[in-house]
């Protein structure tokens, strides 16, 4: 069970470095000339918060909920997650789409996709967040 807190604290810590981006980046007190290099930094900071995020939830559902995953890629482990009824049905497809602007962001540098994914993040922060929030990773013993 220590891999499982061990990856929850990671997720949560994470959230807590995309979070202060967001917030760095939406105080509208970033000097113009670092504004680019800013919101690089937070489409970093999400995708490295998606990959522990989903990470956790594999190791959640194998370890604790002791399911037995036919994939462990990051959209099989969100339908997990969906049917072991951690997330909604809406969580899921913004984390759905959250997988999809990491993949695009990872692969492919475009100006435009940039901006768009940073619109999108404060969505998928607040999604990881809350589902972080509801699993009751207290209650697990060691």
């Amino acid at each position: 069970m220590e891999k499982i807190k061990d990856r929850y604290n990671t997720a949560l810590q994470t959230l807590i470095t995309l979070k202060e981006a967001l917030d760095k980046l939406k105080s509208g007190k970033v000097p113009e000339e670092y504004i680019i290099e800013v919101r690089d930094s937070v489409i970093q900071r999400f995708e490295y918060s998606i990959d522990t995020f989903w990470k956790f939830l594999k190791v959640y559902l194998q370890d604790h909920l002791k399911v037995t995953l036919e994939a462990t890629v990051p959209r099989a482990i969100i339908r997990e997650a969906l049917t072991a009824n951690l997330l909604s049905e809406q969580d899921s497809l913004i984390l759905m789409k959250s997988i999809t602007s990491r993949n695009e962001t990872s692969h492919t540098y475009n100006e435009s996709l940039a901006q768009e994914v940073v619109n999108n993040i404060p969505e998928y922060y607040e999604v990881m967040h809350k589902i972080l929030q509801n699993i009751p990773i207290i209650k697990i013993k060691n």
